[in-house]
């Protein structure tokens, strides 16, 4: 089972989208983010198979989070998603080393399954986790709007980010 960061401001669309990735049977969604500076901080601790991020945010944008988290470990694998997606944004992911940009609408698992199996370079294929305790460890970020998530049962602090279990988190 691939682990995926989830990144997104819309608590609408992580909820989808974690429902989408999660029936897949083949992604588990084991932390989410509301920002890339939430991101940045979750991707070392977490490691995760793949990080699906939208390309707008608050406090950094998804291509800035990008840069950063590859730059730090080249051999992340990092989607990008976006409401409106225009040929230069697909450039721009492009440039960084994201595997892809895909409009939200679009999102599909066996699509995000073929790019992590193939990736854009032989090296960052990635194989799936069998180990279920590891990905049950899942976390949501807690920050500003969400913040009054912090009170509920499965809080904890990770290196400074407070964080939830998935079962605090729904």
């Amino acid at each position: 089972m691939y682990r995926v960061l989830l990144v997104d401001d819309q608590e609408l669309f992580r909820d989808i989208a974690r429902d989408l990735l999660d029936a897949s049977g083949v992604f588990r969604v084991v932390a989410e983010a509301i920002d890339g500076v939430d991101a940045a901080t979750l991707y070392p601790v977490l490691s995760p198979d793949l990080v699906l991020m939208d390309v707008q945010t608050a406090r950094t944008n998804g291509f800035d989070a990008t840069r950063e988290i590859l730059e730090a470990y080249p051999e992340a694998n990092v989607v990008l998603v976006s409401a409106r997606p225009d040929p230069e944004s697909e450039r721009a992911a492009e440039e960084l080393g994201a595997l892809k940009l895909i409009a939200k609408r679009d999102l599909d698992a066996a699509e995000l399954e073929s790019l992590l199996k193939n990736g854009r370079a032989e090296s960052r294929a990635v194989q799936p986790v069998s180990d279920t305790t590891s990905a049950d460890r899942g976390v949501a970020a807690g920050h500003g709007r969400h913040a009054d998530r912090l009170e509920q049962p499965g809080r904890r602090n990770v290196d400074g980010v407070f964080m939830a279990t998935r079962q605090g988190a729904r």
